[in-house]
């Protein structure tokens, strides 16, 4: 089947189920640190902002890099690359990747 995306069913920080629940609870978004509510958040504790969750892979990667408190690349670039606009393979066609590679 040929998508413009993929669609992830899982946790976009660690890939697990989301649990959705039947009242809205307290949130953070693990992307970028905003606060908010939902009814679904994944096994691990994570949720992921719509604004997050929408965003242009430059967006994505900033928003992340300023909220991270993390020392270790790798783990930072892992969880990045779980992100649906992020292309693990080929050049990306979003304006971000033109006006830096």
């Amino acid at each position: 089947m040929a998508a413009e995306h993929d669609h992830h069913l899982g946790c976009l920080i660690c890939g697990v189920p989301l649990d959705y629940r039947s009242e809205a609870t307290p949130v953070v978004c693990a992307l970028c640190g905003r606060a908010g509510a939902s009814p679904m958040i994944c096994g691990a504790g994570h949720y992921v902002c719509d604004a997050c969750h929408a965003a242009p892979a430059g967006q994505v990667i900033e928003r992340t890099c300023l909220a991270s408190e993390s020392l270790d690349p790798l783990a930072l670039a892992t969880g990045l690359m779980r992100h649906p606009s992020l292309r693990l393979h080929g050049r990306s066609t979003t304006s971000w990747s033109r006006r830096c590679c």
